[in-house]
């Protein structure tokens, strides 16, 4: 069984390789940046403005050291959620915004510090296994709840299949370590659905 393949931080892959890892995670961000307001009954457009110019100005501070987009929070879902029905949607944007000015701060703190004190304060371990179990909560919960008000018949021969085929060529291509595959299986699953779903009369 061959390894899979990391990426380091400070590697460039060519052209070939890159451009298919770029729209892969256009693809997740994308997705992932519309459906946090679209949980939380906020504006998508507001999240793809201020995600965009957030990215152009976290791209100019670091002077591209550092490559990456900064979407929607899945973490923010619940707050958000219970803020809006408890006290409106300005007052969870409000929130949202404080949360930034604290992400501020600890930025400042950690550049003269450095990350030990953080570590202590919340293990990465525990922190993220909170935030992972919570979050499969709550995005699955989305998840059925979206499925039911779409009106999909799943009980069609065409929906059912169309589904399961990307699920497997998603997930397949992760699980079987198929090299550069396994890196691109959730562009590759994309890109078969769209496919399929032009292309099939089921």
């Amino acid at each position: 069984m061959s390894r899979q393949r990391v990426i380091d931080v400070h590697e460039k892959l060519p052209v070939a390789q890159a451009l298919p890892l770029s729209l892969q995670h256009l693809f997740a961000m994308f997705g992932a940046t519309v459906l946090v307001p679209f949980l939380t009954g906020l504006n998508p457009a507001v999240a793809l403005l201020t995600s965009g110019i957030g990215t152009l100005l976290y791209i100019f501070l670091t002077k591209g050291q550092i490559p990456g987009y900064l979407g929607s929070s899945f973490a923010f879902i619940a707050p958000i959620i219970a803020v809006s029905k408890a006290e409106g949607p300005g007052a969870a944007l409000f929130g949202a915004f404080v949360s930034g000015i604290v992400y501020i701060i600890v930025a400042a703190i950690v550049s003269k510090f450095g990350v030990r004190w953080l570590d202590r304060l919340l293990p990465p371990v525990a922190v993220m296994g909170g935030i992972s179990i919570l979050l499969f909560g709550i995005i699955a919960s989305a998840g059925l709840r979206m499925l039911v008000e779409s009106g999909i018949d799943y009980s069609n021969k065409r929906n059912l299949i169309l589904s399961s085929v990307i699920m497997v060529v998603g997930v397949g291509g992760m699980v079987l370590h198929l090299g550069q595959i396994s890196i691109e299986s959730m562009a590759l699953a994309t890109f078969v659905g769209i496919v399929l779903n032009l292309s099939c009369r089921i």
